[in-house]
């Protein structure tokens, strides 16, 4: 399970948290889950013309798998803004 939340900020910079949750269901009891929580700072930059989107962050396991699993990861994405393929409104205007 994956979920966000973002906060847009002046100057095209960003805040927020976007932790990806896991479960194994094969795994042996205290080994199933793994979840994250952490922050990621990013800022929207032109880069040849193109947005690109630059965050980093840091994410630490409040719960984890006993065996084996990430106690904490620190995070770099990068991804390019691409322009909207829909132009209309789909329900409704």
């Amino acid at each position: 399970m994956l979920y966000f939340l973002t906060f847009n900020l002046p100057d095209a910079w960003q805040v927020g948290m976007n932790p990806t949750i896991t479960y194994n269901h094969n795994a042996s009891d205290g080994n199933k889950w793994t979840v994250p929580v952490g922050l990621f700072v990013g800022k929207t930059v032109s880069m040849g013309g193109t947005p690109v989107n630059i965050k980093a962050g840091i994410e630490y396991s409040v719960v984890k798998p006993e065996d084996f699993g990430q106690q904490a990861m620190f995070r770099i994405q990068i991804s390019p803004v691409i322009k909207s393929l829909i132009t209309e409104p789909l329900f409704g205007k």
